[in-house]
């Protein structure tokens, strides 16, 4: 099973993800996907990071679970925002986990919760409303073949990690 969660900062991810942990086999990949290395072209490292992991999905997608928290969508949202380029290779990406029946697992809640949560370390406050904007609109273009919804906002933690669960098992 393969699993990228995504969603803006302070929606519940990393919490849901170590919910998960204690239900998963304990031949689970976990990686956490945040801001790239500085470095000349961060686009083009990106790109590599992306396909070396789609690489190692391939080759132990019958022996592992991988859990990403972030992976490419994050860049589709933030990069234009803070490292000023945006990708070009989302449809080849998208391609090869739709191949590998990878399972885009997009967490949100109200925007006002986001607010009560944030710890200011990543993003900017007056940034959030658009963040969920971009968010929608790249979800819109999205062609993954596997999305499921997940709304933080009235549950917790193990109770998202139950509710994802049933629906990939079900």
């Amino acid at each position: 099973m393969i699993l990228l969660f995504e969603g803006c900062d302070c929606v519940g991810k990393t919490s849901i993800i170590n919910e998960l942990k204690k239900y998963l086999q304990k031949n689970s990949v976990y990686k956490h996907f945040s801001n790239p290395p500085t470095c000349k072209n961060e686009m083009i490292f990106n790109r590599i990071q992306y396909l070396n992991e789609i690489h190692l999905m391939n080759m132990y997608k019958y022996e592992v679970n991988f859990i990403y928290d972030r992976f490419y969508f994050g860049e589709l949202v933030y990069a234009p925002i803070y490292r000023g380029y945006t990708i070009d290779y989302q449809d080849f990406i998208e391609g090869q986990l739709n191949d590998l029946n990878a399972i885009l697992v997009y967490v949100y809640c109200n925007e006002d919760i986001i607010h009560k949560r944030f710890d200011n370390k990543f993003i900017g406050q007056d940034d959030i409303k658009f963040i969920l904007n971009k968010y929608s609109i790249e979800l819109a273009k999205s062609k993954m073949n596997n999305i499921i919804y997940i709304n933080t906002s009235n549950k917790t933690s193990e109770q998202c990690a139950k509710e994802l669960l049933k629906e990939i098992y079900t």
